[in-house]
């Protein structure tokens, strides 16, 4: 009898255990054998950086304007980069600044690009983005591929200049800005790294250069002229961007003697319209220039009426403490400026401060270099 007993309740047991198993399962979508599959663990959630900047196509050709004759330079650049450094500067980069996100480097590595190219077209780059000049640093530490990077596509190396007295940048904000959006198109994270655009006139000796002196007196001063001797398309596009600049600066003339202020800021925002997703990058450059000759007084105010939102967005972004009407180039960055092909040295050291920290500080019309003769990209 006890025998019979201990049967009926190992067997209730049994059909408890199965009965608790059974429920745990329907609970459990993602217990094996279920149509729902395997449970997966939840995605770590995003950081701030990647949140900023989103993985996307980087654009081809550095992204060059569709009349920039520039597409086989900036091949060789593409080509020469990839042979010397292959993912070598991206871990180190990322080693560093565990805080930046594979998308917010890529982005920056394509404006470090931009900037490089740049320094084969104009006789000086001033560097306004610490950002791009922390990658910068990073990239100089590797010294003997550099150096095989700069020769293999630019003939030359370009030196990362010394620090110099602090000096005024707003003028030369105001030309990397013209001359940048000519070269290049608009990324969604342009204007952040590089703290917004437009956010001065051209200086009035620039605009009298540009309008009433010859193109070759313009391309000697301005203009890399020993780069356009061996590189037929840093030749092409000087003579276009100077081009560009006198056709412009003729326009703002006409406009004024013809029409009037008011009249031709309507001009000037009707002939922008029509571009997808607001107004074209190019034609904010013209109108930078039409607006510092015709009314440099109001210039902030003019600009602020045709500027897509993003735009104001990455200009405010730059605080009221380091945007000051008299811009200053701050000498604590504690970096070097901008760079040059002719001489100084490639720099041995880089900033140990985050670089995706930085992007809420700095000033979008100073520059990394301090001095004038410092900064300067290109050279002859």
């Amino acid at each position: 009898m006890e025998g019979i007993v201990i049967a009926i309740v190992i067997v209730v047991l049994v059909a408890v255990v199965l009965s608790v198993v059974s429920a745990k399962r329907k609970k459990s979508p993602g217990m094996p054998g279920h149509a729902e599959g395997i449970a997966r663990k939840a995605a770590p959630p995003q950081t701030e950086t990647e949140r900023m900047y989103r993985p996307g196509p980087i654009p081809d050709q550095l992204g060059l304007a569709a009349d920039i004759p520039l597409d086989e330079t900036a091949r060789q650049l593409e080509l020469a980069f990839a042979e010397n450094f292959g993912d070598m500067l991206k871990r180190r980069v990322l080693g560093k600044y565990a805080r930046m996100s594979e998308a917010e480097y890529e982005w920056k590595l394509l404006e470090l690009k931009r900037y490089l190219l740049m320094n084969t077209v104009l006789k000086q780059v001033p560097m306004f983005s610490p950002e791009v000049d922390d990658i910068w640093h990073e990239m100089l530490m590797f010294t003997r591929e550099y150096e095989r990077f700069c020769q293999h596509w630019n003939g030359r190396t370009i030196h990362h200049a010394p620090h110099g007295e602090p000096v005024s940048m707003q003028g030369e904000r105001a030309w990397f800005d013209w001359v940048y959006s000519h070269l290049f198109a608009q990324t969604p994270y342009s204007g952040r790294i590089w703290r917004g655009f437009f956010r001065y006139p051209l200086d009035r000796e620039k605009l009298d250069m540009l309008g009433w002196e010859s193109e070759e007196r313009i391309a000697a001063a301005l203009f890399h002229a020993r780069a356009a001797e061996y590189n037929p398309e840093v030749e092409e596009t000087i003579a276009l961007l100077i081009h560009m600049a006198k056709e412009q600066i003729t326009r703002a003339g006409a406009a004024a003697d013809s029409s009037g202020m008011t009249a031709n800021r309507s001009s000037v925002t009707s002939s922008m319209s029509g571009a997808a997703g607001g107004v074209a990058f190019g034609a904010l450059a013209s109108s930078m220039l039409m607006f510092s000759v015709l009314d440099p007084e109001r210039y902030t105010q003019q600009m602020e009426e045709i500027m897509p939102e993003e735009e104001k967005r990455n200009n405010a972004s730059c605080g009221s403490s380091s945007c000051t009407a008299t811009l200053i180039a701050d000498d604590s960055l504690g970096r070097d400026g901008g760079g040059t092909s002719d001489g100084g040295d490639s720099g041995d050291s880089s900033s140990d401060s985050s670089s995706s920290d930085s992007s809420s500080s700095g000033d979008s019309g100073s520059s990394s270099c301090s001095s004038s003769s410092g900064c300067g990209g290109g050279g002859d």
